[in-house]
């Protein structure tokens, strides 16, 4: 399994969420992440949010709650899974039991689980239906999350940039989300003056389909559109981890691409923007502190899960060259990785966040800058096959790591 698994436990039962967590902790291939919920209208809404690959429902006395929740589940989660847990002897005579299984199915629920859960049995359900939700996901858009650990590196003007030049491919169908919740620079880079914002979203998330999305959203010259972050901290607040989800799961249905600025803290916000993500952009620059802090938060987002196929790091050289500077295969050592690209220190790129007209929309196409940026699209974000393109003009300092960006 080539992503980690987002797994939801509505039951009012304790042990079973313990035999389910077991079981899955046996199967050395899946990576996986275990939410639980006791109360079932609790569990809807968490199903809603954050559309989990499988939901486990626990089937107790009473049959027609697990129908109930089983259609409100499948109806708010189309995406999900619905499996239902059962003990054989509380299921009766065969034939009733037979009765009932067959109800439930006809409620939305795909599979069963025996229980005590086995690992075999889940490994099964896993195989049945795996390809098959793998397949209803490809036709949505790429969620993009642009990370870092401290400000300052160039993450949000990465994100901006990187959003607008995908939008002139793909006019409209591109949105930049500003998830930096206390302190969101995205309309200011883009010299727009939001009058809404990600909280109006999050106001309206029992009705947030495309369309009220893309009416909460601001057009920009460059064909993309703008989920402004919140007008302060304190507005911020009111934007939770389920809300961003929920966001989320709609923009991917509404847009081609999904450009997220993150806020440098990983928090619950942070951890739901990575859930979701196809490609996480992880923005350095070449000085010690930074790079010490990227070694820490590479080690936390892989143990939230987050496969190591999906991060991949960007040297951004933010500031000219000067005697002491880190080379870029000073920075991959420290890594232990490789970088995935780099970006070259353009003084008008640091112009351009003064301006509010993003460098990608001025530049020439021969810049150092815009052809390593293309270049970071097709590799990291499209997914293309290399092209033919020349290289831009490296550094001595470069030269060590020379084939790290085709």
């Amino acid at each position: 399994m080539d992503r980690t698994l987002h797994v939801l436990a509505i039951a009012p039962d304790a042990s079973f969420v313990e035999e389910l967590e077991r079981a899955l902790s046996e199967l050395p291939e899946v990576r996986f992440v275990l939410d639980a919920e006791r109360d079932p209208r609790r569990g809807v809404e968490v199903a809603r949010d954050r559309q989990p690959d499988v939901v486990c429902l626990e089937m107790g006395a009473d049959p027609a709650a697990v129908r109930s929740v089983a259609s409100d589940v499948a109806a708010g989660s189309p995406g999900s899974l619905v499996v239902a847990a059962y003990r054989p002897q509380d299921m009766g005579q065969d034939e009733r039991s037979a009765a009932v299984l067959i109800d439930v199915m006809r409620a939305s629920v795909r599979d069963f689980l025996r229980r005590p859960v086995s690992a075999d049995e889940v490994a099964g359900i896993l195989r049945r239906h795996f390809e098959a939700a793998a397949s209803r996901r490809a036709g949505m858009g790429r969620i993009t999350c642009v990370l870092s650990n401290k400000g300052g590196v160039g993450k949000t003007t990465l994100a901006t940039n990187l959003a607008c030049d995908l939008a002139r491919s793909a006019p409209d169908r591109v949105l930049l989300v500003d998830g930096s919740l206390q302190q969101g620079a995205c309309a200011a880079l883009l010299d727009l003056s939001p009058e809404t914002s990600i909280v109006d979203a999050a106001r309206e998330l029992e009705r947030l389909d495309e369309r009220l999305l893309r009416s909460l959203t601001l057009p920009h010259e460059s064909g993309l559109r703008l989920l402004a972050a919140p007008e302060n901290a304190v507005a911020g607040a009111a934007v939770d981890d389920l809300a961003l989800s929920r966001v989320l799961s709609v923009a991917r249905r509404a847009f081609d691409h999904v450009v997220v600025d993150t806020f440098p803290l990983i928090d619950a916000v942070t951890v739901a923007i990575l859930d979701v993500a196809d490609v996480v952009l992880l923005v350095v620059n070449d000085m010690v502190p930074t790079v010490i802090g990227a070694v820490e938060l590479l080690d936390v987002v892989g143990r939230l899960g987050v496969p190591s196929d999906r991060v991949h790091v960007v040297l951004n050289r933010n500031q000219p060259g000067f005697r002491g500077r880190l080379r870029a295969v000073d920075v991959a050592t420290r890594l232990d990785r490789g970088i995935d690209a780099v970006l070259p220190y353009r003084r008008s790129v640091l112009s351009s966040m003064n301006t509010g007209v993003p460098h990608v929309m001025q530049a020439r196409p021969w810049s150092g800058f815009r052809r390593s940026l293309r270049r970071l699209e097709r590799d990291l974000i499209l997914g293309r096959a290399p092209q033919a393109v020349a290289p831009p003009e490296p550094s001595a300092s470069d030269a060590a790591v020379e084939g790290v960006v085709p």
